[in-house]
């Protein structure tokens, strides 16, 4: 099972939650994955690994979260 059958799947199962959008959040969101991405690029020249993990988690809260969660 694949795409928009495995979403309905995993809402039905309960392994996904709709929730509503939220601007506030969002813009939250992308506001911490800008400072991220500033400190990454200031710090990769003596901590690349930091860097590398900074700029994972920024495009992880970049990612849009408006239609689903996951449980």
């Amino acid at each position: 099972m694949q795409g928009r059958d495995r979403i309905d799947a995993m809402l039905d199962a309960g392994q996904l939650e709709r929730v509503p959008p939220n601007r506030e959040h969002a813009d939250t969101m992308l506001a911490q994955a800008e400072r991220h991405i500033a400190l990454a690029r200031s710090g990769v020249g003596t901590d690349p690994t930091g860097a590398y993990q900074l700029v994972y988690d920024a495009s992880r809260r970049s990612f849009p979260t408006t239609s689903c969660r996951t449980w």
